[in-house]
């Protein structure tokens, strides 16, 4: 117990000291010694380096750069700055394309609703767009969504068997090329590209498990969301960056670029939508106008009939035209209340579409005194449609947006009705100056004529309105025809050459760091548990009194006689000049003459002494 003790209190002062009883000779005979278990750390570092990388899931990164383009008119109605415009603009852009509605609507675009794999006995890979067969089917439940179905080829490449777990238990129903097979939750058809697959059962040799899965479209964006970036790359252009990471270079690739290209026709269509909508109110205004004139036309002959041949109404209108410049004022005060009540109709619609109001309010005389709440309003229904992307309804912010629409359209309503207010005052007036007109012509004859004016009138009227929509629904197809992309994509994704990870130079170099730090401990550890004397500069060192060498015996490696006795036999050998400088450093301790006597000791037996003695003996004699 005592000499363990006393071992311990060296290793402590020898650890304690360790900075000031550094042998950096001992060091590196120590990591000489290790070299082979270094070696054996850096193989176990670069082959664990080497299956990490060969067996891990690679991950690929594919993305695309849209610019977002703001109309001017957005900063014209801004109160704020168009600067920040611009940047409210840009983000309402990024929310939307991270939103799920969009994404869902972009990834139905590709062939996501059906996945094909290869498993191998480590690594399972999917075969995006390069599966050498495609599988059509029918859902009948939804429970064949996301369940495997294994699929097994015979050697004629045309037929086979595909497995599924249904309640619990497998079912195995044989196949044929595009030939239709049921499952309970499902049919399927297989299609095969025989030479591509007879090229991909070569290379697997048989390694491999083939199965597919179905994707529910629902879920789809769920599954994409977390692996889809969209960043602002700069604020001042407002360029937008669109990045994937999955674990296919294929998908990746068409993901990206799917999802920029996508936004743009959404853009495009959404703007065409409100076309769209204009054009079909137009529609409908346009057959009741034309019912209107088909009317007015009939009562104007069944008019001329009952007046009989011998009447020239058409005279007698002409010579009633006298007053036709007060006539034609009331007729464009009648057809300005028209439009008024019309844009009254569509203001109590709770669906109001702006853009039909904004058309039929075109070349009005009051649509100036209407275009800055009109503008408001359209403006606040857009903000409402882009923040349905991000929030739900019924929201603080959708029901602040809805606070906002109910204040334009009340005071929309308000100038409206006051507009109405003008006009009849205006008709008013007219129809007295017209009144009091008539009373210079014939009762008879100017009530007649009168009839027939207000007829044609009334048929002039429509006939305005008709030319007017006729006029709008022209301008809004080909306004339509020719709506081009706002945003332009500055950069395509390309198809990713080589995995983001995991990343191997980083990895090598890694575990080869790891390997270097376990091997410098290794060595340090060996040098602190080192208790070997391998040096006379270690004896010295470490005894306690003042001590002189006389000279060091080598090891000797060869075999040893019986008599141990070799001087004699290899007197020019390292050993035997080791022997004679011994012998010489005894001569000057003592000089004197006279026999001498010499003690050769050890601590245990077999170290020595009598080979030493021997020898010694033998150089001295």
């Amino acid at each position: 117990m005592n000499d363990r003790n006393e071992t311990f209190d060296r290793y402590k002062e020898r650890l304690t000291n360790f900075s000031v009883e550094f042998e950096f000779g001992l060091f590196m005979f120590i990591a000489k010694k290790s070299l082979i278990w270094i070696a054996i750390i850096m193989f176990a570092a670069i082959s664990c380096a080497w299956l990490y990388l060969r067996y891990s899931q690679n991950y690929y990164s594919a993305s695309s750069i849209i610019q977002i383009n703001i109309d001017n008119t957005s900063k014209v109605l801004a109160m704020s700055s168009p600067f920040a415009e611009d940047v409210n603009e840009v983000a309402s852009a990024i929310e939307v394309i991270r939103s799920k509605v969009f994404l869902r609507r972009a990834l139905l675009k590709l062939p996501l609703q059906i996945s094909y794999f290869a498993e191998g006995r480590i690594k399972t890979n999917e075969h995006y767009r390069s599966s050498p067969y495609s599988v059509s089917y029918i859902i009948k439940t939804p429970a064949a969504f996301g369940r495997r179905n294994d699929i097994v080829f015979n050697s004629d490449n045309a037929s086979g068997k595909i497995t599924a777990i249904e309640n619990g238990v497998p079912v195995e129903v044989p196949f044929k090329e595009n030939a239709w097979i049921e499952f309970a939750d499902a049919s399927f058809m297989v299609t095969i590209d025989r030479t591509k697959l007879q090229g991909m059962l070569t290379n697997d040799a048989g390694g491999n498990k083939y199965y597919f899965t179905l994707n529910d479209p629902e879920t789809l964006a769920d599954v994409y969301a977390p692996q889809l970036s969209v960043a602002l790359v700069n604020e001042a252009a407002k360029t937008v960056r669109i990045s994937f990471e999955v674990n296919n270079p294929m998908k990746a690739y068409d993901l990206a670029n799917c999802v920029s290209s996508e936004y743009i026709d959404y853009d495009v269509e959404r703007r065409s939508e409100s076309s769209n909508k204009v054009i079909q109110f137009i529609d409908e205004q346009l057959t009741q106008v034309t019912s209107r004139m088909k009317a007015s036309e009939d009562s104007i002959d069944k008019y001329k009939r009952l007046m009989g041949p011998g009447r020239d109404l058409e005279l007698e209108a002409f010579n009633f035209s006298r007053y036709g410049s007060l006539e034609a004022q009331l007729t464009d005060v009648e057809l300005e209340q028209q439009i008024l009540r019309q844009v009254a109709i569509k203001l109590a619609d709770p669906k109001t579409d702006v853009e039909s109001i904004l058309a039929l309010l075109a070349g009005a005389e009051n649509a100036q005194a209407l275009q800055l709440p009109l503008a408001n309003l359209s403006r606040l229904v857009g903000e409402r449609e882009v923040a349905l992307f991000t929030v739900k309804e019924g929201s603080d912010e959708i029901k602040s947006l809805d606070y906002q629409i109910d204040v334009q359209k009340s005071i929309l309503k308000k100038t409206v009705d006051a507009l109405l207010q003008q006009a009849e005052i205006k008709r008013a007036g007219l129809s007295v100056k017209m009144n009091g007109y008539s009373y210079q012509q014939g009762a008879h004859q100017m009530d007649s004529a009168f009839k027939y004016a207000e007829m044609q009138r009334l048929y002039e009227i429509n006939e305005k309105f008709f030319n007017l929509l006729l006029e709008r629904k022209t301008e809004y197809s080909i306004s339509e025809a020719g709506f081009t992309a706002k945003h332009v994509v500055l950069e395509k994704a390309m198809v990713p050459g080589s995995p983001i990870r995991p990343a191997s130079k980083a990895t090598i170099i890694t575990c080869v760091l790891i390997a270097t730090l376990a091997s410098i401990i290794l060595v340090i550890i060996r040098y602190l548990l080192h208790d070997t004397i391998n040096s006379l500069n270690e004896i010295l060192r470490h005894t306690n009194a003042s001590v002189s060498a006389l000279g060091i015996v080598p090891k000797y490696k060869h075999d040893i006689p019986i008599s141990q006795l070799i001087v004699d036999k290899n007197p020019k050998s390292l050993i035997s000049e080791a022997f004679r400088s011994l012998r010489t450093n005894l001569q000057f301790i003592d000089n004197t003459t006279g026999p001498k006597i010499l003690a050769v000791t050890s601590t245990i037996s077999g170290e020595g002494k009598t080979f030493v003695a021997i020898n010694l003996g033998g150089i001295i004699a």
